[in-house]
């Protein structure tokens, strides 16, 4: 045994005879850099996507303008204007569980410029087309715009991405970001209002990035494999420890719900007998029902009675008036 045999070698560094190709030393100065490959031990079979398919799916969209203006997010505004000079990725976009957290299979992928939708369509239907559900549902901070030409855009993706018949799928903007968006934007787009989706604040991916992120200092100069296979690893691990505390979770979460649906309950009655008519309880949840099943009819949410700019003390005036 040599000196130094039992240490543990950066795996990101080059190596001759462990990750560096036959013929490295025969190459030029001034292009050698080109020759170490990193192909990665799993990239494709855990959370990273295949690159190879991703990457030909992508050069069909060097420029990507299909943005609208909907928010003030950087996601949007950065979306096709991130420095990227001399680098492979600047990001990394996942998908996660919304309501556990967990990093789907196959659902995390490089950003090369910003958040395009290229990039973030790829990433969304190839952790997701996979699961064999009859309804799915996105999360995501920019959905309203996200979701306008989704359509047209998933018929161009590769055929095993394509969104199955009889599959639905329908969108919203998670609790923290829904007042970033205009109001008309929010009264149809606000997780809160999105039919199946429960108390569920969508914000579980930041969550997850505020555990992540740290990673990025020891993968930032990493090969393409290598950084594949650490964050791979790290994801991994971040589900490995959710799944064992889950049914402490779940838990819980039961017995919270158990007293909070109750007080829910009669709030909700209280809210009911105070209405000034009692036809209204019929009436609105008719029209409510009736918008959960064709989007395509104006949202109920959003009344021309009452603007976005009115204040507080104008809302109770509006609402005295209203009841005399």
């Amino acid at each position: 045994m040599s000196e130094g045999q039992l240490a543990l070698r950066c795996p990101a560094c080059p190596m001759p005879e462990v990750n560096l190709p036959e013929g490295w030393r025969s190459a030029g100065r001034s292009i050698s850099f080109l020759y170490p490959a990193d192909p990665g031990l799993h990239t494709g079979l855990a959370y990273f996507v295949t690159y190879a398919p991703y990457a030909k799916h992508l050069a069909k969209y060097v420029t990507q303008k299909d943005i609208s203006t909907c928010s003030g997010f950087k996601t949007l505004e950065q979306a096709e204007t991130k420095g990227e000079t001399g680098l492979r990725a600047t990001s990394v976009a996942m998908c996660v569980c919304a309501r556990h957290e967990m990093v789907c299979a196959t659902g995390a992928g490089d950003l090369q410029k910003g958040e395009r939708y290229a990039n973030m369509d790829y990433i969304i239907m190839s952790g997701t087309t996979s699961l064999g559900l009859q309804n799915i549902f996105v999360s995501y901070d920019i959905a309203c715009q996200w979701n306008i030409n989704f359509t047209t855009r998933n018929a161009e993706m590769p055929a095993n991405l394509h969104l199955r018949g009889g599959v639905g799928l329908s969108c919203g903007v998670p609790k923290l970001h829904t007042k970033a968006h205009k109001l008309p934007c929010q009264c149809e787009y606000a997780i809160g209002i999105q039919d199946g989706t429960g108390r569920t604040d969508g914000e579980g991916i930041e969550q997850t990035w505020a555990l992540v992120n740290a990673i990025a200092w020891s993968t930032k100069e990493m090969g393409p494999g290598s950084r594949h296979d650490t964050l791979d690893d790290h994801f991994a691990y971040h589900n490995f420890i959710k799944m064992i505390g889950l049914g402490n979770m779940l838990h819980r979460r039961l017995a919270e719900v158990e007293i909070q649906v109750e007080a829910h309950r009669k709030y909700h009655a209280d809210f009911t007998n105070a209405l000034p008519k009692p036809e209204y309880k019929t009436e609105w949840t008719a029209v409510v029902e009736e918008w959960d099943r064709d989007r395509s009819k104006p949202t109920p949410y959003l009344s021309n009675d009452f603007p976005s700019d009115m204040s507080e003390q104008e809302l109770k005036l509006k609402l005295k008036e209203d009841e005399r």
